[in-house]
């Protein structure tokens, strides 16, 4: 279906933007959250995209499209929860000097990226 396409050709665009964004947003040369974004960029959107293309996946598995938006959809909820905890710690933490009220923020957001996964999962195996 030509549609599919165009659907996981986005959803790995918006995956791209936003770890190329978080990559070269990072203000430190080396960092974990570097780190974290190189890994991001590569492994879960150039290598998969290209495989796609290519239609060679690894131990010689073809994968559907819905698993493959869906997977792109886990992605993109982690890169943003990413994206909007290091943002919130950097805020919280020139408020605050307190470590734990940072803590407890930070769980609050944790537990919702646990329940948002859970549901995708949950959702992806209905389907």
């Amino acid at each position: 279906m030509p549609y599919w396409d165009i659907i996981l050709t986005c959803s790995f665009g918006i995956n791209f933007v936003i770890a190329f964004w978080g990559l070269i947003s990072s203000k430190q040369p080396i960092s974990l959250a570097k780190v974290f974004w190189v890994f991001q960029l590569v492994f879960m959107v150039i290598v998969p995209y290209m495989q796609l293309l290519s239609g060679q996946f690894p131990w010689g598995r073809s994968f559907s499209p819905m698993l493959l938006l869906q997977l792109n959809l886990i992605v993109l909820f982690v890169q943003l929860f990413i994206l909007f905890f290091i943002r919130k710690k950097t805020v919280l933490e020139k408020q605050h000097s307190n470590p734990f009220t940072t803590l407890t923020i930070h769980s609050t957001y944790a537990k919702l990226m646990f329940i948002c996964s859970a549901l995708l999962l949950i959702w992806g195996n209905n389907h």
